[in-house]
């Protein structure tokens, strides 16, 4: 494998990664924004507050984020470190999830995406989803990193790289 071809492989597998992260966010964002109750329950089951209406500034904040989260991954910009972002953003989340009180869960995660694994409980298939993504955020993060892949570039003076004079050379 050449070191373009590697450099090239390298970029397909950042791109795939902050295509699929950032449309699975978009995906849980759209989720919220249709139904955010049952996301209000969970966090103000969560942070123990009185009623889920309390909790209401939280979920509208974690929306935010998750929104500018898909953005910043569909964009492009900075490729490597929105993918560790968004690793960190889902580890966090799925550490609320696995703290949360499991009847709390019984809604569902709050993400608004179905179940991936029906067989499962709730909590069990966020907690299986979020790690699937952070896997592939990291992966992605560390080929978007890597500019070959493991490829030795060639040293800056290597007079056999340049066999005929350049244009405009004397």
């Amino acid at each position: 494998m050449t070191a373009a071809s590697s450099q090239e492989t390298a970029r397909l597998v950042a791109l795939l990664a902050r295509l699929i992260v950032g449309c699975v966010l978009a995906l849980a964002v759209s989720g919220k924004l249709i139904s955010i109750e049952p996301l209000t329950v969970i966090i103000a089951g969560v942070l123990a507050l009185p009623a889920p209406t309390d909790a209401m500034p939280h979920a509208i904040a974690l929306v935010a984020l998750e929104a500018a989260m898909a953005v910043w991954l569909l964009s492009g910009r900075a490729s490597r470190w929105s993918l560790a972002s968004a690793a960190i953003l889902l580890l966090a989340m799925t550490g609320v999830i696995l703290a949360g009180r499991s009847e709390l869960l019984d809604l569902g995660c709050g993400c608004g995406l179905g179940r991936v694994f029906p067989g499962l409980t709730h909590r069990m298939d966020a907690v299986i989803r979020n790690s699937g993504l952070v896997l592939i955020a990291l992966v992605g993060a560390v080929a978007s990193r890597s500019r070959t892949l493991g490829a030795v570039p060639a040293p800056a003076n290597d007079s056999a790289a340049r066999t005929s004079p350049e244009p405009g050379d004397s």
